[in-house]
């Protein structure tokens, strides 16, 4: 009797209470990082940060292993970013399961390096 219940109104249940409380509960899915310290010694700057990592297609999931796809868009205050669609495979590996890949696109390398082109972190003083 449930399982055909949540077959009949499992989608109604989710999009009009579970995403909205899910949503709320991961901020948007945005994640702050806050002071985010420059890399360049001798430069005291810190800047904060959104990570966007709203998913762009759904999770493939096997026996061993989940993948997940995502913008991972660093926002900084105005600056914005037209991120271009660019397919990608993950690399075939011999054991899933115990191996962790992260590919980053062209498109998003570059919109994240403005982004911290346009923050603190972006500005050199030289005093010496």
């Amino acid at each position: 009797m449930i399982s055909n219940c949540s077959y009949l109104i499992g989608d109604i249940l989710y999009s009009r209470f579970g995403e909205p409380v899910m949503t709320s509960f991961l901020n948007n899915y945005k994640l702050p990082i806050k002071d985010v310290p420059t890399p360049f010694f001798g430069q005291p700057a810190k800047a904060d940060f959104n990570l966007d990592f709203r998913n762009t297609e759904d999770p493939k999931m096997t026996t061993d292993s989940i993948e997940f796809r995502f913008f991972g868009e660093l926002e900084f205050h105005d600056h914005e970013c037209t991120l271009d669609h660019e397919p990608f495979e993950f690399m075939m590996v011999d054991n899933p399961a115990k191996t962790s890949q992260i590919v980053i696109t062209d498109s998003v390398a570059s919109c994240n390096l403005n982004a911290f082109a346009k923050s603190e972190i972006g500005k050199f003083n030289f005093n010496e």
